[in-house]
């Protein structure tokens, strides 16, 4: 088998003690015959850092372990550390490296007005006559903006990337800022993970910045979701070839529908007196729904089309 070594991105961890700042990295080898292959792996695209071999984002990093472990005959999980040995010890009890300092928060409001087709209770926000309002009503979102400053050995471009406009789809305790509780799952949204300023390229650590937007109103898992209510005025209709993927305007009567009404989960009306086309009854099968659609039919009185505006990650391994 030929060697080959993958950087594990999700093996990642930072640790803070008072000798020494330590950052973790872990890589998969296959193709190594031992644990002196597996340490000293190199595919010519990736290789194992060796002991004392500075990080490529920041020289003062110093790998100060190579730990292999076996996941088969010839597969090798390898953790490397990288460590600073901190100013707050030794010589100079009375300093702190500047990576000792603890993090800093800032909670600022941030409420937010958005369009509302359904009230607390998920029940469709309609008048007396079962009509929708058009424009829909508005309602006042609770939202908090979480900051926190903190100084890291490097900025991780990778990271930021990986984490920007994501929301948490695990409840979140980060380790660093355990005063502030744990996030429920699908509350909290990374904004941008970016240096709190300009930087030497050459820096021993830089102040970082992490933004996220906590959002309070709604139900999890529809925090950051859109959810809208199902309604139209056409439906399918089975012509006389069989086939339930035509769409026609729906009337009542000679009357043709102006008005959205409400469709159950299939697309078609739940006021059963309405026809397509003024002749045709609407279909009782439709065709498959588009791909991004995900339907909420939990109440017996209208259907929620549900749409996943940003991709949902563990937060894990944001190191904070």
């Amino acid at each position: 088998m030929a060697l080959r070594v993958t950087r594990n991105w999700s093996g990642r961890g930072a640790n803070l003690s008072a000798s020494a700042y330590t950052w973790t990295e872990t890589f998969m080898v296959s193709g190594a015959a031992d644990q002196d292959a597996a340490m000293t792996a190199n595919d010519g695209q990736q290789r194992i850092p060796q002991v004392n071999e500075s990080h490529s984002q920041n020289r003062l990093l110093r790998v100060s372990s190579i730990s292999p472990a076996p996941m088969g005959p010839t597969t090798w999980t390898v953790t490397v550390q990288w460590s600073i040995p901190m100013l707050g010890s030794g010589s100079h009890p009375d300093r702190k490296h500047p990576l000792q300092e603890q993090p800093r928060i800032q909670w600022t409001d941030c409420d937010t007005s958005e369009p509302v087709d359904h009230d607390l209770f998920g029940n469709p926000i309609m008048n007396a006559a079962w009509q929708i309002f058009d424009p829909p009503l508005t309602t006042e979102i609770g939202q908090q903006t979480l900051t926190v400053r903190i100084n890291e050995p490097y900025y991780d471009l990778t990271k930021a990337a990986r984490y920007k406009k994501k929301v948490n789809r695990k409840d979140w305790s980060p380790d660093r800022l355990k005063t502030i509780g744990t996030i429920p799952a699908y509350r909290m949204r990374c904004d941008s993970i970016a240096p709190a300023g300009e930087y030497k390229i050459d820096a021993e650590w830089v102040p970082m910045q992490y933004v996220f937007t906590i959002r309070w109103g709604g139900k999890a898992p529809y925090a950051w979701r859109r959810r809208l209510l199902n309604q139209g005025t056409t439906a399918f209709y089975i012509d006389t070839d069989g086939d339930p993927t035509h769409s026609g305007d729906l009337y009542l009567g000679n009357d043709r529908v102006t008005q959205p009404v409400l469709l159950d989960k299939l697309g078609m009306p739940f006021n059963k007196k309405l026809r397509v086309t003024s002749r045709m009854l609407p279909a009782t099968q439709a065709p498959s729904q588009p791909n991004n659609i995900q339907i909420d039919d939990s109440n017996p009185k209208a259907t929620f089309l549900v749409f996943r505006m940003y991709d949902e990650v563990d937060f894990k391994d944001i190191l904070l």
